[in-house]
């Protein structure tokens, strides 16, 4: 119910993901033209830092992007998930460290984030901070299989 007793006018709101291509899931030229330009936009944005090698410039373009998202209608998620995978796989070890550490540090509550970045790191040579984070992953997730494997990979066992 509205504020005067009538039906609401509140829109759902909608989360909307975005790849750092440019593209965009949901159905965001439907509820508004503008959001999905600035959306494509600061995915765009976020690639060609990468793309010219500005890895540490993701960090703060990524934090600009989210502090002016106040509803939450997108996320970046599953696109640091992915890119930090992309740059693992080309053995860009630093830029994907970026990336994963950018990632835990944007969603604390994700347990994948902190599995992914404990496999950067591992990759990295970084023990201790694998560790850390395939610990902290299982903390959300005690059913994550890979993180109790991976663990008992790192102690020896």
């Amino acid at each position: 119910m509205g504020p005067r007793g009538g039906q609401s006018s509140r829109l759902p709101v909608q989360r909307f993901v975005i790849d750092l291509r440019g593209n965009i899931g949901g159905d965001a030229m439907a509820v508004d033209p503008l959001l999905y330009g600035l959306i494509r936009r600061d995915a765009m944005v976020l690639r060609a830092q990468l793309d010219h090698g500005n890895a540490e410039n993701v960090a703060e373009a990524f934090t600009r992007f989210v502090s002016r998202d106040r509803l939450g209608w997108w996320t970046f998620e599953e696109e640091l998930r992915g890119l930090g995978y992309e740059l693992l796989h080309e053995q860009s070890l630093a830029d994907a460290l970026h990336v994963m550490r950018l990632y835990a540090n944007a969603y604390p509550e994700a347990w994948n984030a902190w599995d992914s970045l404990g496999e950067a790191q591992m990759s990295s040579g970084d023990r201790d901070g694998a560790i850390a984070s395939y610990e902290r992953s299982l903390q959300l997730n005690p059913d994550n299989h890979n993180a109790v494997a991976k663990l008992g990979e790192l102690r020896g066992h």
